[in-house]
């Protein structure tokens, strides 16, 4: 398998630390490449980290182990989020991210070029808050500052206030609150 699978498998291990997904705490990064490198296949990777996860007694919470993740045409693909809402998806042999957010009716999809810093919406955010929720999760896979990619990316119609408060949030689970609710807690800091 692929060096440049393994690094995006590290990338994914990032985002899954941002979630709170316990087996990204425990397995650290010399254990995923001897795991890596001992399996013929991503998917015989992903049971034998789940075989792993399951000796060390690792509770599936926040995400199970990769066990939805896919690596189909060149594409390794993994959701997070509640209701599996954030799909990320990352091409190992160019540099493209593709990160979609999705909530009801609503969907915003952005690809990352990762060699020029280029961002395309694929589909255009409805709200400053989706936004950031997409951009926050490129700038993790990107492995850049979320505040400066937030700043370099947000398209200007939803740099409002809203856009300025999903901003300073602390953790991923403040970008979950609605508006209202997020301004009492962040004022009472």
């Amino acid at each position: 398998m692929s060096i440049r699978l393994l690094g995006s498998v590290f990338r994914i291990r990032r985002l899954a630390q941002e979630f709170g997904h316990f087996w990204s705490y425990a397995v650290d990064p010399e254990t995923l490449a001897e795991i890596w490198h001992q399996s013929a296949d991503f998917a015989e990777f992903k049971k034998n980290l789940g075989k792993l996860c399951a000796e060390l007694n690792i509770a599936p919470v926040g995400g199970c182990y990769l066990q939805d993740a896919t690596y189909n045409n060149g594409w390794l693909t993994a959701t997070f989020g509640s209701h599996q809402q954030i799909r990320v998806s990352i091409n190992p042999d160019q540099p493209l991210l593709r990160v979609e957010y999705t909530n009801g009716d609503r969907c915003t999809c952005a690809i990352y070029h990762d060699s020029d810093g280029e961002l395309v919406w694929e589909s255009f955010p409805k709200t400053a808050r989706d936004a950031v929720r997409v951009l926050r999760t490129l700038a993790i896979l990107a492995e850049c500052d979320p505040k400066l990619f937030l700043t370099t990316h947000l398209p200007k119609e939803l740099d409002n206030e809203e856009a300025q408060l999903y901003q300073r949030v602390p953790s991923w689970a403040h970008l979950w609150i609605n508006p209202s609710d997020l301004k009492d807690i962040l004022s009472a800091r």
